[in-house]
């Protein structure tokens, strides 16, 4: 066309005017596969016989295609085109793979083939057995539609590490892909970043260049830059009315730690973002407004489902995993991907190498007390997928100050009770004012004495690198159980008798002098519990003759659950005190449950006064429950007594709504069965 249009007398009976263009393959610009250095082109021709003007002519963004791109468009008539891009890799050599380049991004005289309107997002990496998030992605659909019609802001999605963000945004990013031109960059570090702008600057080229250079040698122009020119230059494209419509997905943003470098990194002009973050407080600090939405844990069904589809991508020889031993997976990981995969993944490649029961065995390193195991568990890393370890380090790393209180904080947590949503472990740092008489045995004396305002700045900044999350805004965080699991494990040894002897200290502190039992009973279970799970003796936290004799007060046996720590019955001034607050809350209890029997009287069977009762005798219940599970047998024949008349005095009334409530009638009726059978004092 090119000669046409600069020779026309050498082409008889052909005019320009009647000619057009279809193009059956996508046209490109060369390839990064034939940028050899001249060395290699060199030993080519020598060894092999290469020939150096092919391999030229083969360049990405070579002189010759670039020099006929422009004197195509400076031609004086342009015939109209039609180009025919490719929509899956072409075979070129021993390998599939796209040709690199044009056409434009958005040229209207290259449209794709049928139900393709875009070019870009096609190399985005595809999510292989994408289970679950139903929601979420209905969710996201809804939000990016409000987005493009103006109605709706920029979405965030939220969540611990390795809980599925990042697979999220590549199913959402897929499933744009043929509705909008789709760039998606990783931000996890700077390096990341910019590599993720140079790998959409080599696949734009030197087009990117034409708003700030008119009517210039484009390509010269590109080969002449440096890296950080072109980035920069995307970054201006990245804002140019063409793509106003684009979707921009950034993932892992607070992997920027710099504030400026945050903001940096968001078109100005985009309409159509999404962004992760571990961080939720950054929601609110980001230059334009954003919604939130944060990714949870899967449930058990769709965590099976995960795991199911991981294991059909294994070998078909392997042995499959029956549904219920995957339900026991899921549990034992508490839903979270990244950890149920991983598990899959240890159990199918390492543990099935010798032995011939790999699930059975893998429950069995997640319950014993060979702490090496389990760790080894924790760090194992798949191809392609961090550990559970490298997702919780990440935000370890990202605390502003490696010495900080929240480290320290992160500490002491390991060996509170968080797993139990009664419990608010925040009050175990509340104002003692006793407190400074152990300072010489409480090496890290700061972070059990801090002020509440520094507490709470500490657990404002676990929660920003996403060690725990709120589900209400006043609640306590939530850890997830394999972050409590990396907690303990990274103090190693020394450092777990270090944090398990002070908050021992405290606790026994507490308890002398009689400060709220219902408060500290967990905390002190929850660290012994831990002294077992990585074989921790009593020797080893090198006690106090009193101290070590209250904590022999405790004992557990093979088949009370981990976390139940079970009294005995010596004679010490701490079980004496122990018998007498259960006695005070017992009787407490029993005189609440007389009340609502009084109140009950003549009960009239409406709508508000049943929800009123109904809602007391549920709170009762609670509170029951609340004490059974710190009080166990043999009880005094006191206690026992009181306990058994308050269900018998809760059933009388529950009798009269049964029809209206048989739930809590029957649950009642289970308690008080199970109580009598488990403290039954023996004849």
């Amino acid at each position: 066309m090119i000669r046409l249009d600069q020779f026309p007398h050498k082409f008889l009976n052909i005019r320009l005017k009647n000619c057009g263009l279809l193009f059956l393959s996508t046209p490109h610009s060369g390839t990064k596969e034939a940028d050899w250095n001249k060395y290699l082109v060199d030993i080519g021709e020598i060894t092999v016989g290469l020939r150096a003007e092919i391999i030229n002519e083969l360049r990405s963004f070579n002189r010759s295609s670039v020099d006929s791109q422009e004197h195509f468009r400076n031609m004086k008539i342009i015939p109209p085109l039609f180009c025919l891009c490719e929509s899956e890799k072409t075979r070129v050599g021993p390998s599939l793979r796209y040709a690199l380049g044009s056409p434009p991004i958005l040229s209207p005289y290259s449209p794709l083939p049928k139900g393709v309107k875009f070019y870009e997002g096609r190399h985005i990496r595809r999510v292989n057995g994408f289970t679950g998030r139903s929601q979420e992605l209905k969710k996201i659909a809804g939000h990016l539609s409000g987005t493009r019609r103006g109605t709706s802001n920029g979405i965030v999605l939220t969540g611990i590490g390795g809980i599925g963000k990042t697979e999220l945004l590549l199913q959402i990013a897929n499933q744009n892909r043929n509705l909008s031109n789709v760039f998606l960059l990783p931000a996890c570090d700077e390096k990341s970043l910019r590599d993720g702008y140079m790998e959409i600057a080599s696949r734009i080229g030197h087009e990117i260049l034409s708003e700030r250079h008119p009517k210039q040698d484009l390509y010269s122009i590109w080969c002449g830059s440096t890296t950080d020119e072109k980035i920069e230059a995307t970054k201006a494209w990245f804002e140019a009315p063409e793509n106003q419509d684009t979707l921009f997905i950034v993932d892992d943003l607070d992997g920027l730690k710099d504030e400026d470098a945050i903001q940096a990194v968001l078109p100005r002009q985009a309409n159509i973002v999404m962004l992760s973050t571990r961080n939720p407080g950054l929601v609110a600090e980001l230059p334009r407004k954003f919604d939130r939405l944060r990714v949870l844990p899967l449930n058990v069904s769709e965590t099976i489902d995960l795991m199911g589809a991981s294991l059909h991508n294994w070998n078909k020889e392997n042995i499959p995993i029956p549904e219920e031993e995957l339900e026991e997976i899921a549990k034992e990981v508490a839903c979270h991907p990244l950890g149920a995969l991983n598990a899959i993944s240890y159990i199918t490649a390492r543990l099935a190498q010798d032995s011939d029961s790999p699930v059975a065995e893998f429950f069995a390193i997640l319950r014993s007390v060979d702490y090496h195991e389990r760790l080894e568990f924790l760090k194992y890393k798949p191809p392609f997928r961090y550990s559970i370890t490298q997702a919780f380090d990440i935000s370890v790393q990202r605390l502003r100050n490696p010495n900080g209180l929240a480290t320290a904080l992160l500490s002491v947590l390991g060996f509170l009770e968080l797993e139990e949503p009664a419990i608010d472990f925040r009050r175990f740092f509340s104002r003692r004012e006793w407190l400074h008489e152990l300072k010489e045995y409480l090496p890290d004396y700061a972070i059990f004495a801090t002020e509440k305002s520094a507490l709470r700045a500490a657990l404002e900044e676990l929660e920003n690198v996403s060690i725990g999350h709120r589900t209400e805004q006043k609640l306590p965080l939530e850890v997830h159980p394999l972050w409590i699991e990396c907690m303990r494990q990274r103090l190693g040894h020394d450092g777990r008798i270090r944090f398990l002897r002070q908050v021992l200290l405290v606790c026994y502190g507490s308890i002398i002098r009689r400060e709220e039992l219902t408060n500290i009973i967990p905390h002190i279970k929850t660290c012994l519990c831990v002294a077992v799970r990585f074989q921790i003796s009593m020797g080893d936290l090198d006690l106090a003759p009193d101290m070590r004799t209250w904590i022999d007060g405790f004992s557990t046996g093979p088949k009370t659950p981990p976390s139940t720590i079970v009294p005995n019955t010596s004679a010490s001034r701490f079980e004496q005190d122990n018998y007498k607050t259960a006695l005070e809350l017992s009787d407490d209890c029993a005189r609440v449950a007389e009340n609502v029997i009084s109140d009950a009287v003549d009960i009239v069977v409406s709508q508000e006064k049943w929800t009123i009762l109904s809602q007391s005798l549920l709170s009762l219940l609670k509170r029951l429950q609340k004490q059974e599970s710190i009080y166990q047998k043999p009880l005094g024949e006191e206690i026992y007594g009181l306990h058994m008349r308050t269900y018998d005095s809760l059933l009388k009334v529950a009798s009269q709504i049964r029809e209206r409530h048989p739930t809590l009638y029957e649950q009642l009726q289970t308690r008080r069965a199970t109580f009598e059978e488990m403290f039954r004092l023996s004849d």
